[in-house]
């Protein structure tokens, strides 16, 4: 079984470019001229590899660690009928993040926050039996009008 190579983000020697590379690889594989290009780019890949991204200081100090392995701690957002309204849950949680009076109003929240943390969406019918999944890992929101 291949172990997963995390996505290193760290500064160059001289403080001018931050590079971008595979953990184990002698050389980075990108330079950008700022941090927030190089972390961009570093979270496309470690979403790619399902791996973490490491942000490194200039004294090797780690300073931003992401996981993108969705294997590990997935998240799924539930919409549920509870008594008269429905509600948006996320994860195994009993408690509702949200409450709507009805499940258009659910859907809509739901669907934006099992985008927003890249995520899958469990629709349930008001017998609480799943009705519908929807994979909404890697697709981006609609654009805003």
């Amino acid at each position: 079984m291949s172990r997963k190579q995390d996505i290193l983000i760290y500064p160059t020697e001289t403080g001018d470019r931050w590079c971008v590379k595979k953990e184990g690889n002698k050389r980075p594989s990108y330079s950008f001229d700022t941090r927030e290009e190089a972390e961009r780019k570093g979270k496309v890949l470690a979403k790619e590899k399902q791996s973490d991204m490491k942000v490194f200081d200039s004294q090797d100090t780690l300073m931003k660690k992401m996981n993108f392995n969705r294997r590990r701690g997935q998240i799924n957002y539930h919409v549920l009928k509870q008594d008269d309204h429905w509600i948006v849950r996320a994860g195994d949680r009993k408690q509702a993040k949200h409450k709507f009076k009805n499940k258009k109003l659910a859907l809509k929240e739901a669907r934006k926050a099992a985008r927003d943390h890249s995520a899958m969406l469990v629709i349930h019918n008001p017998n609480g039996a799943v009705e519908k999944m929807q994979d909404l890992r890697g697709i981006p929101a609609p654009p805003t009008r």
